[in-house]
């Protein structure tokens, strides 16, 4: 009891001195029902059913990305036995055998119906055709539903100029055949657009990409032993990377000697193992993670609870370590400016105080790579200004850092 008031105590003398740490909890209901999106600076934005569609198709015109439930164990399998002239005589005989196909855990483009690709102009489920700029579907598919039963399944292709997808569907025997076209225009505002095969329609149930930047939800992942599992954890959007250390003490807030990697499952599901003596849930200790939200901040999760599947509760705590913004003069202990900003070839960055004799500038691109460092050395003892080369640079945005004695002080830079 003594330790857990004294936690609490820490906890509440945190939030007072500290007012970009807070302790945030998320629901994802009985059994896993809700997908939660949420912001590091808004908080949860949505909380949506997960049953109810079936696959998804990315909604970007150059992307051929098209994934499956996975979350309520929808099962996709290439048809071994013929091509697309074999759709009116589908033999099932050994599909319990068949190699299942998952979403990738790197990249959200990556789909199900994506793996079998082996590069350019190989979309997995059919072929670009450089005259047309279309995806013609080469390949049959059998999928199971959440409700056990099976279709079979062709993507004819897609229309890239109109970003169409047409699609055919049977029962395995070929009866209620269907043929469909699906317009994603009309979701492009978001990831994908949600198609059921029950009601035939297609659907948005997601907030707008801009909206989140991790997703709480259950998927398939490939466990250590190569074995495909369905699994609760945390998936990052496509504008927001992330990087992972441990073990590390609570206080670790050097996110930048490590480069923020893009792929969706960076904070992924093992932060957590079930210990079956107890037959409880267990946080990996001394692990954190730090995501880069589109604002540019970084922030810091801790995880500090999980009960598991009777109510899919979840907490955290959360604190920005970084801004792209210095707003506060006082954050700005060395009065570092960037002149000028934004800047073409050349950038000169000032300070009006001295800086610790080993401190250094590193400059991180959006995704949180480091593209230049340079150690000051003298030149820190004394007030004044240091010119640097950035002609290398591409345009965008970069957060510049001056690392002095411990102490960081970010600045962003738009590169032109």
């Amino acid at each position: 009891m003594k330790n857990f008031l004294l936690f609490l105590l820490i906890i509440s003398v945190l939030s007072v001195l500290n007012p970009a740490y807070s302790q945030e909890s998320i629901s994802m209901g009985a059994g896993y029902a809700y997908d939660v999106y949420y912001s590091m600076e808004d908080g949860v934005i949505a909380e949506e059913e997960r049953e109810g569609w079936d696959i998804g198709f990315y909604t970007i015109a150059s992307s051929a990305g098209i994934i499956t439930n996975g979350g309520m164990e929808v099962e996709l399998y290439t048809y071994p036995n013929g091509d697309t002239t074999a759709w009116l005589d589908i033999d099932t005989n050994g599909l319990s055998m068949w190699p299942k196909l998952f979403n990738g855990e790197d990249s959200w483009e990556n789909g199900a119906f994506n793996r079998n690709s082996h590069g350019y102009p190989d979309a997995g489920w059919g072929i670009y055709n450089i005259s047309t700029n279309d995806i013609v579907g080469d390949s049959i598919y059998i999928i199971k539903l959440a409700d056990g039963t099976f279709k079979q399944l062709w993507i004819v292709k897609k229309i890239s100029a109109e970003n169409k997808y047409v699609i055919r569907y049977a029962n395995l025997n070929n009866s209620s055949a269907k043929e469909k076209t699906l317009d994603v225009n009309n979701f492009l505002g978001m990831n994908f657009a949600y198609f059921e095969f029950e009601s035939g329609t297609l659907f948005d149930r997601e907030p707008e990409t801009y909206e989140w930047d991790i997703l709480f939800t259950k998927y398939q992942a490939m466990l250590p032993q190569g074995v495909p599992f369905p699994v609760v954890g945390v998936l990052n959007n496509v504008n927001t990377p992330a990087n992972r250390f441990h073990p590390v003490t609570l206080d670790f807030n050097d996110w930048f000697t490590q480069p923020l990697d893009p792929a969706k499952a960076v904070i992924g599901y093992n932060w957590k193992w079930f210990d079956l003596g107890s037959f409880q849930w267990n946080l990996e200790d001394s692990l954190l993670f730090f995501v880069n939200g589109p604002n540019g901040n970084i922030y810091k999760i801790y995880f500090t609870f999980y009960e598991g599947t009777s109510t899919g509760n979840i907490e955290f705590e959360q604190e920005v370590v970084s801004m792209v913004d210095i707003s506060d003069p006082q954050e700005n202990i060395a009065g570092i400016r960037l002149l000028p900003n934004p800047a073409d070839n050349m950038v000169t960055v000032t300070w009006g105080h001295d800086l610790n004799r080993n401190a250094d500038i590193r400059i991180f691109n959006i995704i949180g790579k480091e593209v230049m460092f340079r150690s000051l050395g003298a030149d820190a003892q004394s007030r004044g200004g240091i010119s640097l080369d950035i002609s290398s640079l591409h345009e965008g945005m970069y957060i510049v850092s001056i690392i002095s004695g411990g102490t960081v002080v970010n600045e962003k830079l738009v590169v032109r």
